[in-house]
């Protein structure tokens, strides 16, 4: 690692002459500098995981067909084995990670005594950054905020900020949002089935409780059906899990027990991840989609049925600034510009918000936009389930498409429901009394298929405004002004009302009374169960938990009301991430 930290020592003279040309010299000289320590660092991390994953696959024991190991104690020695592998990477990990981020530390002091005193100058290209440290410093989260956007050029339309250097070339709608998470960096705890390496422990051991990976830190998780992805400090991207689509974007379709550096372009900064079954799409924060994995209903949006096992950019937002992203079973979404709603992939149900039943290989303009008369219907949050997906616009309201079968859409879908599609699976009940499916026990199945590509649910809008929106497996969450709302398939208590049966659908939003006094910051479905995090940092769950996926380390039985993670008290959580069959948060420590 020695040769890592000699690319700085030629560029930081604060005794060149002052002038505001030789400033700008100065920041590009050190912008180079950062940029060639992060490539290092990759290549060096990515060369550890390589010998890492090197030596665990040296240490798997071939089991005889059909006879399971030979020996109990062989096993538990490879098990040990291959923990004390891991461990010894993540001290390796460490190392480079502490080295890295002293180098960093140290450029940056060296460019801000370089480049103070000539940021004095009139007419200088960019004030002193020590000024502004010293500005910001003591600054609440919401004034940095205000200070950060100052001196941002207004969008005329919409009075939102548009950042100047970040403008692009033939852009077709001006920028609304920068891509720039929020500070939600820490530390990943994973819970739940550890099957393919999705805990990300070195093993396929489950853990029933939280466990904190001992990597580095993230400021992003999104838990997939069966793997993970995660960005770190610095805009670069992880994953780890099952590989068999090449959903991990790593080149292979192998699994990976722990995680893996995902080789996206190096001049590229990732923003936002969101993991689908077998698929995984990327926003940069430049606003471009990146997609790789599970390609056959059209999900990746690169025109073609293809899988593709390394992250490719979708050429579709070329020309275009995404700044929000989602992933379902099979399909995906992304809004761009002043709130214009794309999707792509699997559309046999009218998922995609659109009037054909046909898939999309390219990003595809929903319904919304077809009625929107003013801004007031520009979409500011998206949400994919396995089947349906919902949306919410910036008057509060809240729209679903797709499967309604079960109520996930916030209605009974009739043949008097607005856009609706009812086809007869057998049986001649009539489709249109809502009593005679409301109880969804096997002696009673539903004999339609109820499909709906534009709903509006009438629970949401300008007097009770969503926020937040989050779709599971035949159900949704809608976190609004007024608390917590869920609808849709309530088998193994996926929505959280401890007075409603496990076979009774509800085909309207209803409010979570238990978390009605709690201040909820985020919400995420997984297939069968659900988790809320508070402003304390305190995480509930409920729903399914046969693999402990709640975390609470008593028993594997379904919850049926939200109930405190306590394993997680004092770790003041940040983030979290509800997968298949397992959960993941991001604590600070």
């Amino acid at each position: 690692m020695t040769i890592l930290f000699s690319t700085h020592k030629k560029i930081l003279n604060p005794n060149e002459p002052s002038a505001p040309s030789k400033a700008q010299v100065i920041k590009e000289e050190y912008e180079k500098a950062v940029k060639k320590v992060n490539l290092i660092y990759d290549e060096s991390r990515s060369a550890l995981e390589e010998y890492s994953r090197k030596k665990v696959n040296t240490m798997k024991v071939k089991e005889p067909q059909g006879k399971g190991p030979k020996n109990p104690k062989e096993t538990t020695l490879q098990e040990t084995n291959i923990v004390n592998i891991t461990n010894d990477h993540q001290e390796k990990l460490s190392i480079l990670r502490r080295l890295y981020e002293d180098e960093l530390k140290s450029l940056e002091i060296k460019y801000l005594d370089a480049v103070g005193p000539l940021a004095q100058i009139e007419n200088s290209p960019f004030p002193n950054p020590l000024s502004i440290l010293k500005k910001t410093e003591n600054l609440s989260e919401r004034e940095t905020n205000i200070y950060n956007t100052a001196s941002q050029k207004k969008d005329p339309r919409k009075g939102s900020p548009i950042m100047q250097q970040q403008q692009l070339q033939q852009e077709k709608s001006p920028k609304r949002f920068e891509n720039k998470p929020e500070d939600t960096s820490g530390f990943v705890y994973l819970w739940g089935s550890g099957k393919d390496g999705r805990l990300g422990n070195g093993s396929e051991k489950s853990e029933k409780v939280p466990r904190k990976i001992d990597y580095t830190k993230f400021r992003q998780i999104s838990c997939g059906y069966h793997h993970n992805v995660a960005i770190d400090l610095n805009g670069k991207v992880y994953a780890w899990g099952k590989g068999a689509s090449g959903q991990l974007g790593t080149g292979s379709l192998e699994n990976e027990c722990f995680p893996i550096f995902i080789a996206i372009p190096s001049n590229v900064n990732i923003a936002q991840v969101a993991c689908g079954w077998q698929h995984t799409i990327a926003l940069s924060t430049d606003g471009q989609v990146y997609s790789w994995g599970k390609g056959s209903d059209g999900q990746l949006g690169h025109n073609n049925a293809e899988d593709y096992a390394e992250p490719v950019k979708v050429k579709f937002f070329e020309k275009m600034y995404a700044w929000k992203i989602a992933a379902g079973h099979s399909h995906s979404a992304a809004i761009v510009g002043h709130g214009d709603l794309y999707m792509w992939g699997c559309n046999l149900d009218h998922r995609l918000m659109i009037q054909n039943h046909e898939n999309q290989y390219l990003p595809s303009l929903t319904e919304l936009h077809e009625i929107k008369t003013d801004e007031s219907l520009d979409a500011i949050d998206i949400a994919l389930g396995v089947g349906h997906s919902a949306v919410i616009t910036k008057n509060g309201s809240v729209f679903t498409g797709g499967v309604g079968t079960d109520g996930q859409l916030g209605t009974f879908v009739d043949e008097d429901t607005e856009n609706s599609v009812i086809i007869a699976r057998r049986g001649s009940q009539d489709p249109n009394v809502q009593e005679d499916y409301q109880d969804q026990s096997p002696n009673n199945r539903d004999l339609y298929e109820r499909y709906c590509f534009l709903y509006r649910v009438k629970t949401f809008g300008p007097s009770n405004k969503a926020l937040k929106v989050s779709c599971g497996d035949s159900y949704s969450l809608v976190l609004s002004e007024r608390g917590l709302y869920s609808f849709g398939k309530s088998s193994h208590s996926r929505l959280g009302h401890e007075n409603i049966s496990t076979t009774q659908s509800l085909f309207q939003p209803k409010l979570i009374e238990s978390l009605r006094d709690q201040k909820i910051l985020q919400i995420s479905a997984g297939c069968r169960h659900a988790a809320c995090l508070n402003q304390k940092g305190e995480v509930y769950g409920w729903g399914f938990n046969f693999y402990d996926q709640l975390g609470l380390g008593e028993s594997d039985r379904d919850v049926d009301r939200p109930t405190k993670l306590t394993k997680l008290t004092g770790k003041n959580v940040k983030f979290i991430s509800c997968g298949y069959f397992h959960t993941g948060s991001i604590f600070d420590s």
